[in-house]
């Protein structure tokens, strides 16, 4: 296992041409049925393919990995936590992952395999753990293929064959309706919309937050982007707000407004916008730093892999800049590797209880 704890190193370093040469050398040999050495080491060198960009070596792996499930069922053998571990973290890697140095076309065909392959791995070796929030992101793809029947058709299927709580049907019948809006029936949305005005006491800045997040999963954009104007100039109309609630509200839809670029692969307004938003929050990087700080690491990654590498060095030296990875868009959810991360910590310890437990 030398060879594997020197690739997990210069995975740390984000140095992932050595380690997937390394993860290459450590799984050399290994026989199929040693899955729980095997497993996690596919795992690891498929997740530092995806961030090569070397994309079609990494779905060969995870197809490898899905054809290891056929030796669990012959053995009747369950996984270790570790190797549970492992598979939950490439699944959502491929979920989250958003290159931005792809045209359109590159990027809807990449993302539609990315959903794909990690939808399988979850209802391979975590089906009990595929919710509504892996069912929406799964669903996603028909938006950005423009299927939106198809997708509308799947999400009410899911609904009628899942038992979801109260919160979860309020959720999903918001999709449903973003949906069908997309689909091009909008009897449903309005509904929603004066839900959401009158739960939020009028104030169309706080509704434009939801509509931007529900348009935005449907690709409704020229929709989502009135909302999120429409929200800014009622945030900066509304005289009861204080400079650093207005400050905050227009910021978060000014985010939304960067996602939506970032989804619809325009790199100059997704570029401008994020620029706009570091310097407009400058002048309070004393009375909001964490928002400053996210902007300023954000706009500096941006830089970086625009190739202005010097530019952003003099705003973030490279040791101390966010490792935030900037693949927001179609995988908004969870836009970075780091936020991925703890999503894994927070939900993986029941997923894997329950599948430890089904293999004992």
């Amino acid at each position: 296992m030398e060879y594997r704890e020197l690739a997990k190193r210069n995975e740390h370093d984000q140095n992932y041409q050595a380690a997937e040469k390394l993860y290459a050398r450590a799984q050399a040999g290994l026989a199929d049925s040693a899955l729980d050495s095997k497993i996690p080491l596919l795992c690891s060198r498929a997740v530092c393919l995806l961030d090569l960009a070397r994309f079609e070596e990494c779905f060969k792996q995870v197809d490898q990995i899905l054809a290891l499930s056929v030796f669990l069922k012959m053995q009747k053998q369950g996984l270790k936590a570790e190797t549970l571990d492992s598979l939950f973290f490439l699944a959502e890697a491929l979920e989250n992952h958003k290159p931005i140095k792809l045209g359109a076309k590159e990027l809807l065909a990449l993302d539609t395999t990315c959903a794909t392959k990690a939808r399988q791995i979850f209802l391979t070796y975590f089906p009990s753990g595929y919710n509504l929030g892996k069912e929406v992101r799964y669903c996603r793809i028909y938006a950005a293929n423009n299927k939106m029947q198809e997708g509308l058709a799947e999400l009410e299927r899911f609904k009628r064959s899942n038992k979801l709580s109260l919160d979860e049907q309020v959720e999903i019948d918001r999709f449903i309706a973003a949906a069908a809006l997309r689909a091009g029936d909008a009897k449903r949305w309005q509904t929603i919309e004066a839900k959401l005005l009158q739960e939020h006491g009028g104030k169309r800045y706080l509704v434009a937050r939801d509509l931007a997040k529900y348009n935005l999963w449907s690709a409704n954009y020229d929709f989502g982007l009135a909302a999120i104007d429409a929200g800014i100039a009622a945030a900066k109309a509304d005289k009861s707000l204080s400079t650093l609630d207005r400050v905050k509200i227009i910021d978060e839809l000014i985010v939304f407004k960067i996602r939506y670029y970032a989804d619809r692969g325009d790199l100059d307004k997704r570029f401008a916008f994020s620029r706009d938003r570091y310097l407009a929050l400058k002048a309070y990087d004393k009375a909001l730093p964490a928002h400053y700080q996210e902007a300023l690491d954000k706009y500096a990654e941006l830089l970086r892999l625009s190739g202005r590498k010097a530019e952003a060095d003099k705003l973030v030296p490279s040791s101390g800049a966010s490792r935030a990875r900037l693949i927001e868009g179609a995988s908004f959810f969870l836009t970075e590797k780091d936020k991925a991360e703890l999503l894994r910590q927070e939900n993986l310890q029941q997923a894997v209880k329950k599948e430890v437990k089904k293999g004992k």
